[in-house]
């Protein structure tokens, strides 16, 4: 294995990651804008069509619409996101079944659940082996690519009964944003100074 050695700042263009220590091959690590490219969503609207027809799953439009948004946005909306987007195009399509073809969605291996710091969980279209990037303040998230971490096996030593079946690693940090909010915040004076 290779020397730990501290993620910085400067690696990224959008995140401030604190307090993590990886292998020296973090070089590889790229975090990936909030929009997907427009090549890259219709291949994955391609296979996803391919995957429903394989596999029995009736293919509706509403089922395509709520993929092509979890394929179009890296920053794993909540179901409220999604509801939002699709509401504008479909005034009356209810919270409720937007909830509903995310669970079946997930439950068939199309898309993943992805829990947040905080709040409401998060769906991400890409199931390839990824990790994520999390904001501690204001929980923006976003796919991170680690091959060495995406290599990982799941441990074969685990409690008596537990039977794994995946694993989710988050890198939690500061946003560029939020990181230049705590910045200026520490540059002010202090406003409640005595008289």
């Amino acid at each position: 294995m290779g020397v730990s050695e501290p993620l910085h700042s400067q690696l990224f263009n959008s995140w401030h990651l604190t307090e993590v220590f990886l292998p020296v091959n973090i070089y590889h690590m790229r975090l990936r804008s909030d929009w997907r490219s427009s090549g890259l969503v219709a291949d994955w609207l391609q296979k996803f069509d391919e995957r429903c027809r394989s596999r029995g799953i009736r293919l509706t439009a509403q089922r395509r619409a709520v993929f092509r948004v979890l394929a179009e946005d890296s920053g794993h909306p909540t179901i409220e996101d999604i509801h939002a987007r699709l509401k504008e195009h479909w005034p009356s399509l209810p919270l409720p079944t937007v909830y509903r073809i995310a669970e079946d969605l997930v439950e068939t291996g199309m898309i993943r659940r992805v829990a947040s710091e905080e709040g409401p969980f998060r769906f991400d279209a890409n199931m390839e082996r990824h990790q994520h990037a999390v904001c501690r303040v204001c929980g923006r998230m976003g796919d991170i690519n680690v091959p060495s971490l995406a290599k990982l096996s799941l441990p074969s030593a685990l409690p008596d009964g537990f039977s794994a079946e995946d694993y989710d690693i988050r890198i939690t940090g500061l946003c560029h944003s939020c990181a230049g909010k705590i910045k200026e915040q520490s540059r002010k004076p202090n406003s409640r100074r005595r008289k």
